[in-house]
């Protein structure tokens, strides 16, 4: 919760996370060949997934479920 909530700690730790985990990632995939022109994660569009969220249940196309997992 913290590192949603934008905590400045948790997010400097993630963003280190992040920039290890792409250069190997980089590694792996320049070895096979493999380009991108982009590297967005999910982290790139946070701020949009509340508003969307809300906006489906406004529109009745999403619902809150009690799953038991």
């Amino acid at each position: 919760m913290e590192l949603q909530d934008g905590s400045p700690g948790y997010r400097a730790l993630w963003r280190h996370f992040v920039v290890v985990s792409e250069a190997g990632a980089r590694r792996e995939f320049d070895a096979l060949d493999v380009h991108f022109d982009l590297w967005k994660g999910e982290a790139s569009v946070h701020d949009r997934i509340a508003p969307m969220i809300a906006d489906f249940k406004a529109r009745g196309l999403a619902k809150m479920d009690e799953a038991r997992w």
